[in-house]
């Protein structure tokens, strides 16, 4: 985080702390995400080919789609998310949001620690402001001003897919297995079995 020592260690950390949790709640649920289209996605490929029994062209077209969307979920709502700046004032903001007594003090001394060339006010009160947003923040649970209620909720959406994709596994194992091995082998043609007899008539004939 680009602030200099002007603001506290402790507050520097603090913030962090935040930047730390909101990055992470951001993975849980860009993978939750992923993990729910890919899994119905998936399912609805599987099922197409089990009731219209889909020739091998149409399985890798499929296959390809489907890779196709993985990289973009991936990106979408997982890479680009955790690649997304976290201004420290921007976070000094989320915190006194939810403290409205801090005063934009915190704001303010994160402010002046990150760019401190372009204010000319006295060095005293600035460092009797950084003085003071350390008092007044101490005591404050900057952690709970994050809340993981949304990524979570995502979490569990996620596992509750996951729990019915693995019914039809666990009921009809031999089944999935086969539509999965041709979903992911769509190159591999099964070879045609003709049936055959052999006729033997009684007698002196040899075969």
């Amino acid at each position: 985080m680009s602030t200099t020592l002007s603001l506290s260690a402790s507050l520097r950390h603090r913030l962090h702390a935040v930047a730390t949790r909101i990055r992470t709640l951001r993975l849980i649920r860009g993978m939750s995400l992923v993990l729910i289209v890919m899994l119905l996605t998936g399912a609805l490929c599987l099922a197409a080919d089990s009731f219209l029994e889909l020739p091998s062209v149409v399985r890798g077209i499929l296959l390809a789609g489907w890779a196709a969307i993985g990289i973009l979920m991936l990106t979408v709502a997982v890479l680009v998310p955790l690649r997304r700046p976290l201004d420290p004032a921007a976070l000094a903001a989320i915190i006194e949001d939810r403290y409205p007594d801090l005063g934009e003090r915190l704001t303010s001394s994160v402010e002046l620690a990150s760019t401190p060339d372009i204010y000319h006010g006295s060095p005293t009160l600035i460092a009797l402001l950084m003085q003071e947003t350390e008092a007044r923040a101490r005591p404050l649970d900057f952690l709970g001003t994050v809340s993981p209620s949304r990524p979570l909720r995502m979490a569990g959406v996620a596992a509750v897919v996951l729990l019915a994709a693995l019914v039809p596994a666990i009921v009809w194992p031999e089944s999935v297995s086969a539509l999965a091995g041709r979903f992911f082998t769509p190159w591999k043609v099964p070879a045609v079995v003709v049936p055959y007899a052999v006729e033997v008539n009684t007698g002196d004939g040899i075969v």
